[in-house]
């Protein structure tokens, strides 16, 4: 019944809403044990209009019954988002990093995240965005319209995963850094006391451009 050829686009995807609206969260959990299973369902591609907002409707659903991203380490799996990625679908990804304030059931589901996700986990799904250059573009762009609770919570909660990026020279994802937690990033020390220009300049070759980036916001060896 599930399989892509079995249905039109527009029957496949109300008869998956369908579905999926007559399983208690419970069974659907039962049913569904591992969390990326269900996003299998999701081909992450061009829709008409009609089978997106029964689309949008049904990751929502998963993601309130708490098929998410983020998972403690051991079972984490980014598949979709490596998907959206590939495919370059990122009007999905505000599905997976929901902004705080949008919708109180999101709000509790974020507080919920939080909670459950590893500093492990955290470095899976910043492991997705740096699978190539267009996904890297894809990270920048996304996070650098506001204040993310994401890279809030790397900053505060997994600052190690900041000091990984300095070693991997990953310029592009420091960007939304950059531009809301500058204060942050000046403030950060490792477990031997150093700070990210410390890192940098040991961290060889050089990345001349991150290293004047840090002199922008004050850091300094």
């Amino acid at each position: 019944l599930l399989s892509p050829g079995f249905l039109t686009d527009e029957k496949r995807w109300e008869v998956y809403y369908n579905l999926f609206c007559l399983f208690p969260n419970e069974l659907l959990k039962q049913q569904l044990p591992e969390f990326y299973i269900p996003f299998r369902l999701f081909d992450f591609k061009e829709l008409s209009p009609f089978c997106k907002q029964i689309q949008s409707k049904i990751l929502i659903r998963l993601i309130l019954s708490g098929f998410h991203l983020f998972t403690p380490a051991e079972k984490i799996n980014p598949f979709p988002l490596k998907i959206i990625l590939e495919k370059n679908r990122e009007e999905f990804l505000p599905y997976f990093f929901p902004e705080k304030g949008k919708d109180p059931k999101l709000d509790e589901i974020i507080v919920s995240m939080k909670k459950k996700a590893e500093t492990q986990s955290y470095l899976k799904i910043l492991n997705a965005f740096t699978q190539s250059q267009e996904s890297r573009q894809i990270f920048k762009d996304f996070f650098s319209h506001s204040r993310h609770w994401f890279l809030e919570e790397i900053i505060q909660n997994h600052p190690d995963l900041i000091f990984q990026l300095v070693q991997r020279k990953e310029r592009e994802l420091f960007k939304p850094f950059f531009l809301f937690f500058s204060s942050e990033l000046k403030n950060l020390r490792d477990s031997k006391g150093k700070n990210l220009m410390d890192v940098a300049l040991s961290t060889k070759p050089l990345s001349e451009k991150l290293i004047q980036k840090f002199k922008e916001i004050g850091l300094s060896s």
